[in-house]
């Protein structure tokens, strides 16, 4: 069994804020947030392992506006979880969650909306050699959103599913 901590702070600076002053003069130029990444992960047999972890971070972020505001990134608390089993030698398998929850505050602090979003996923390898490897998987994944289309003038929820195969080829 393995457990890590890191804790810290962040700092944010963003540039070039012109155009975003014009709109609200009292943007600030940089922010500082806490910073952690906690998990555990457990080695049940060799080269098979589950892992659990919980992370609070500033990310950036594809919501432009909230309403006429600019949004310059959020602030996310999420867990993650995934497990990967290996058997009969060549094979792979690999199960991942993921639950996020972030909270966008307007550039001028004043107002805020928020986002969760659920990922989670299959995966199976066989490795051929240490170079190449067949693999295929499903994906799914759930934002659900605050921002609707009073706000925005669209949607931003949504359900996703996602079918892959493939070769991989390491050097």
């Amino acid at each position: 069994m393995n457990a890590s901590l890191r804790i810290g702070a962040q700092y944010t600076k963003f540039d070039n804020l012109n155009v975003v002053r014009q709109i609200d003069p009292n943007v600030e130029e940089d922010k500082w947030s806490p910073y952690v990444d906690a998990n555990i992960t457990w080695l049940y047999m060799p080269q098979s392992y589950a892992q659990l972890g919980v992370r609070h971070q500033r990310a950036q972020s594809d919501v432009g506006f909230i309403g006429v505001t600019p949004n310059l990134d959020a602030e996310s608390t999420g867990v993650y979880g995934s497990v990967n089993h290996r058997f009969f030698g060549h094979f792979l398998a690999s199960f991942i969650a993921q639950y996020q929850h972030s909270t966008y505050e307007d550039a001028a602090g004043i107002g805020s909306t928020q986002d969760d979003y659920f990922g989670g996923g299959v995966n199976l390898t066989y490795e051929i050699n240490k170079f190449v490897a067949v693999e295929g998987g499903y994906n799914y994944d759930r934002l659900d959103s605050d921002l609707n289309a009073s706000q925005t003038g669209w949607n931003r929820s949504y359900s996703r599913h996602r079918v892959y195969i493939g070769v991989r080829g390491t050097y």
